[in-house]
């Protein structure tokens, strides 16, 4: 039964992306980019600290970040450390075939981001929904042959798939543009 909805979701998630991913984008420099919005892999703690450590840092600089990252477990944990512009979702808010709840997550995608950055460099098609159906002027993320139409600028992640390093050369590489 798990292959079967698991091959449902990817049919249903595939459609999805291939009738957003020709939506008109325009792009932002960063120093006059004003709001982000950062999607990733949030199951492991030390992920969660370094982006919002580095998103914080970005706030820092005058910029308003909002973080959504995806804990792949059934249940949100109480543990979590909520902070301002940052919310994450568990499987639970997934439809009977893994889709994301619209309703749930209509807010994130109709903000008006400058970027949305997508720290996806394992294929994470849940992520990859965001990313493309945000409505944020550029979206950004890691280079791999079968997501060159979802993204604007694709960067090539580091060999070791460091997130402290990826964010790095996210930033560096944004800055140069």
């Amino acid at each position: 039964m798990k292959f079967i909805n698991k091959n449902i979701q990817q049919f249903l998630l595939n459609r999805e992306l291939n009738s957003s991913k020709k939506n008109k984008r325009e792009f932002i420099a960063w120093d006059k980019a004003k709001s982000m919005a950062i999607v990733y892999d949030a199951t492991q703690k030390e992920n969660r600290e370094l982006v919002h450590n580095w998103a914080q840092k970005l706030r820092n600089s005058g910029k308003e970040i909002n973080e959504l990252g995806f804990i792949n477990e059934k249940k949100l944990s109480n543990m979590l450390d909520v902070r301002y512009g940052n919310e994450y979702f568990s499987r639970t808010e997934l439809s009977f075939f893994g889709i994301p709840e619209k309703s749930r997550f209509n807010d994130f995608l109709n903000r008006k981001f400058d970027y949305l950055i997508c720290l996806n460099s394992d294929s994470n098609i849940l992520l990859l929904y965001f990313a493309v159906k945000s409505n944020a002027k550029s979206r950004i993320g890691f280079h791999s042959d079968h997501q060159k139409d979802f993204f604007d600028i694709m960067i090539k992640p580091q060999k070791n798939d460091s997130i402290a390093e990826n964010l790095v050369l996210i930033e560096n590489y944004l800055k140069i543009l």
